[in-house]
């Protein structure tokens, strides 16, 4: 047995059903992951939503080689994307760079080729991440209480300054919120320095991608742990 809690609260389970998301329709062509359908809808009748939360700050050592890395990651993730899907893009310190929720891959796989990395050193500070960017978004996912909600942070989440209790509430948001993150590590030379994306990942339910010079290829079974569910 196992309680149900809702906010925070205890819940009865009155009923239940069993949720399938299909899986990636593969195009026929290369050029159709590039260009926008003619058919549109506005209509919010997803089953999942995933969220790309992409950290674009890196060291000048490492700058070309993450970045590739990153752009990788990202288009692995949207080919995995089904036809029930809706997706969004957000990079954390260039948000209006980013993409909202759309079944569009174009759009989706355009918002990925604006990636424009802030260099450690270079230029202005950038801005000090804390873990508010994050809880915002895993909060926002509360809104859509009928679909399965997932993130995808693509390079370590690990803060230049934050505190316990600052991680301890995106914990909290996320289980309040009933939002997976999944953590996919880019510290790829250097094995045993993804433990905060472990952290992140053992405790809102995901799994972290580390310690590999291959996590795009990870990416397909991240997809099909999620393609069943109960709702």
């Amino acid at each position: 047995d196992f309680p149900v809690l809702d906010n925070g609260q205890p819940r009865s389970v009155v009923a239940f059903s069993a949720i399938d998301v299909p899986g990636a329709e593969r195009a026929v062509a290369r050029w159709m992951g590039s260009t926008s359908s003619d058919v549109t809808s506005n209509q919010f009748n997803a089953r999942r939503l995933i969220v790309l939360a992409i950290t674009d700050l890196y060291t000048p050592r490492s700058a070309q080689r993450l970045s590739d890395k990153t752009w990788q990651l990202a288009h692995a993730v949207i080919d995995q994307l089904g036809p029930a899907d809706l997706a969004s893009v957000m990079y954390v310190y260039h948000p209006d760079m980013g993409q909202g929720f759309t079944a569009d891959r174009a759009k989706l796989n355009r918002a990925v080729d604006r990636l424009e990395p802030i260099i450690r050193g270079e230029g202005p500070p950038p801005p000090t991440f804390v873990l508010d960017p994050l809880t915002k978004l895993v909060e926002s996912l509360a809104t859509y209480p009928d679909q399965r909600r997932v993130v995808f942070f693509i390079g370590s989440p690990q803060p230049a300054v934050t505190t316990r209790q600052e991680i301890d509430h995106l914990y909290a948001t996320a289980e309040r919120a009933n939002v997976n993150l999944y953590c996919l590590g880019l510290n790829l030379s250097v094995i045993g320095t993804d433990m905060f994306c472990r952290e992140v990942a053992a405790n809102t339910g995901g799994e972290a991608v580390v310690d590999t010079n291959d996590p795009a290829s990870e990416v397909a079974n991240l997809f099909r742990e999620n393609q069943s569910y109960y709702h």
